[in-house]
């Protein structure tokens, strides 16, 4: 069957990772669909990119737009980021005024919708005002980060003291799920004990309609996790038991079209071959599964020569965290392409 799609760049030099390729790209629902989608395939829109390079769109996640016409504005400013390959720019928040509350949010997107040439996301300044209202203002739409100064900058935009900078950092909000193992496998505390741990040390609230066992049925596991993705305030992040149950989890949020990592981050444990061939790569905890095995073995062999060996041992052995491209920090809602019109 013929494909079809919104956009198709054909003839243009690819810079990829393996290095310059002259190939066709195409793009529906503003996102790249596929490379080489063959001369057969049909689009809204075909553009010649013969001679030319097509690369994917840069960001530049720190800019200092002024609208100041002496200076820049915020057109020129934008315009000059796409003649640099540039389709999305983070504008900091110490403008005049700075962006501290959702008023000053709103101000400056209305005032930007009609002059910025590109995407547009704004960064929140952390105050000694508002740091009630961080954890809302962070998931505002078109807001891309919260921005603290420990040093010094404009206007009331400071955070100078360690218990401020504390308070800060605990009003985020990313909730962060456990995809718990099933309820046959008794040992499973641990795994869970550690997540439960982490949300204490980072003040983050325990939300027990976030922790649900998952079952040793793939589909059954997708299903429990696409629950977890439908839930009213859905999770930012989901760790799970194990590596199987975490790949469950990236069918869920792919059935959902979300975007991994940027929409949702996804870990699991053990770093078994299924880490790897999983898409994304799973960030994962590895076990040292031989340097276990032997140790077990080691004991084993004490036993049955007949060496005093207390019972029941609990060793230790050390662990490492493989991160890969199924984590990163997550991303507040998009803003709407910000154009003239």
């Amino acid at each position: 069957m013929t494909q079809h799609y919104d956009l198709i760049i054909r003839g243009g030099t690819l810079v990829l990772p393996s290095g310059l390729v002259e190939a066709d790209v195409a793009a529906s629902g503003g996102r790249i669909v596929t490379i080489a989608p063959g001369p057969e395939a049909t689009a809204e829109e075909v553009i010649d990119a013969h001679g030319l390079h097509v690369l994917p769109g840069l960001i530049d996640a720190h800019t200092h737009l002024r609208d100041n016409p002496e200076v820049e504005t915020i057109a020129t400013g934008t315009r000059a980021a796409i003649l640099g390959g540039l389709t999305t720019v983070f504008d900091m928040p110490n403008g005049n005024p700075s962006i501290t509350s959702t008023a000053r949010l709103e101000a400056t997107k209305d005032f930007a919708a009609t002059r910025s040439w590109c995407d547009l996301g704004l960064y929140v300044g952390a105050a000694r005002t508002n740091i009630p209202d961080l954890a809302a203002l962070e998931l505002e739409e078109g807001v891309c980060a919260i921005k603290v100064f420990a040093g010094s900058s404009t206007g009331d935009l400071l955070v100078e003291s360690d218990e401020l900078l504390e308070a800060v950092m605990r009003s985020g909000r990313r909730r962060i799920a456990f995809l718990d193992a099933p309820p046959e496998y008794a040992f499973s505390d641990a795994r869970r004990r550690g997540y439960l741990r982490a949300l204490e040390a980072h003040g983050a609230p325990v939300d027990a309609s976030l922790v649900v066992p998952g079952s040793t049925a793939v589909e059954e596991s997708v299903a429990i996790a696409d629950a977890l993705l439908a839930l009213p305030s859905p999770p930012t992040a989901i760790f799970a038991w194990n590596d199987d149950l975490a790949a469950c989890a990236l069918i869920a949020a792919h059935r959902r079209g979300l975007d991994i990592p940027a929409d949702l981050a996804v870990a699991g444990f053990d770093d078994n071959d299924l880490a790897t061939k999983v898409w994304p790569a799973l960030t994962t905890v590895h076990q040292p599964i031989d340097a276990m095995a032997a140790l077990a073995v080691e004991r084993l062999v004490e036993h049955v020569r007949g060496r005093e060996v207390e019972w029941p041992q609990h060793v230790t052995v050390d662990h490492k965290i493989i991160r890969r491209q199924s984590t990163a920090t997550p991303a507040a809602p998009a803003a709407p392409h910000l154009r003239p019109q």
